[in-house]
């Protein structure tokens, strides 16, 4: 069995709400196939909020070593045995001091910390020299959420998506990219992911043109590298 490596294990879980979606139980786990087209080919790779492996394996199936890091317990149990190794804990306090990556990915995470800014920080030095960071984040700016704002006055936490209740930071497409620039990254690329139906994306996309992108956006992929 792949080794897992224990550590402190904090209450509240990460959960990926979007994309490809597996259930056990309460806890959903997504492959997470529309971001692995944005993860270049490396040796090994970080998955930081890695669930029960099902983005990890999806990477391993392309010749990557992957260590996952999971604070939880049940889904870390389960993704080691899928991905090279994973460690139960919360990053960067419980990875352990281990060679650097050729690429770290935070898929729907950062949003749930309190200060993500410590988290990238983190990143310089777990990534190895010309190594890549990807990042997907929820989009605050959809039109789900700001639709109810602006015409009912209302913002609902639910149980998954932009609003999950567990949700401690919120971003627009500007502001995550200057949460990652502040951090001493670059932005390579930031491309708007899961559109909604084609239908609606049609009606905004005429009213609003191409800026009607961030109104549709559930997420934005971030591709970046370290600022030398």
């Amino acid at each position: 069995m792949t080794p897992v490596v224990t550590g402190p294990v904090d209450a509240v879980d990460m959960t990926y709400r979007l994309g490809n979606l597996t259930r056990m139980g309460d806890y959903v786990d997504a492959d997470r196939r529309e971001v692995a087209p944005f993860v270049p080919l490396v040796g090994r790779l970080l998955d930081v909020g890695c669930g029960e492996g099902a983005f990890g394996a999806l990477i391993e199936s392309r010749g990557t070593r992957v260590h996952g890091i999971e604070p939880n317990p049940t889904a870390a149990a389960i993704a080691t045995s899928r991905l090279s190794a994973v460690t139960v804990g919360r990053y960067p306090d419980d990875l352990p001091d281990i060679e650097p990556f050729g690429c770290i990915v935070f898929n729907d995470v950062l949003e749930h910390m309190p200060d993500p800014s410590i988290a990238l920080a983190a990143v310089r030095a777990h990534l190895a020299k010309g190594g890549t960071l990807v990042a997907s984040v929820p989009n605050v700016r959809n039109i789900s959420v700001v639709a109810p704002l602006v015409l009912r006055g209302r913002w609902d936490y639910s149980d998954w998506g932009i609003l999950d209740r567990t949700h401690l930071r919120f971003f627009t497409k500007a502001t995550m990219r200057e949460l990652f620039e502040n951090a001493g990254f670059y932005v390579k690329q930031q491309e708007p992911i899961n559109m909604g139906t084609p239908t609606g994306k049609r009606k905004v996309l005429r009213l609003l043109g191409s800026r009607g992108q961030e109104f549709l956006a559930d997420q934005y992929v971030i591709v970046a590298h370290q600022r030398h």
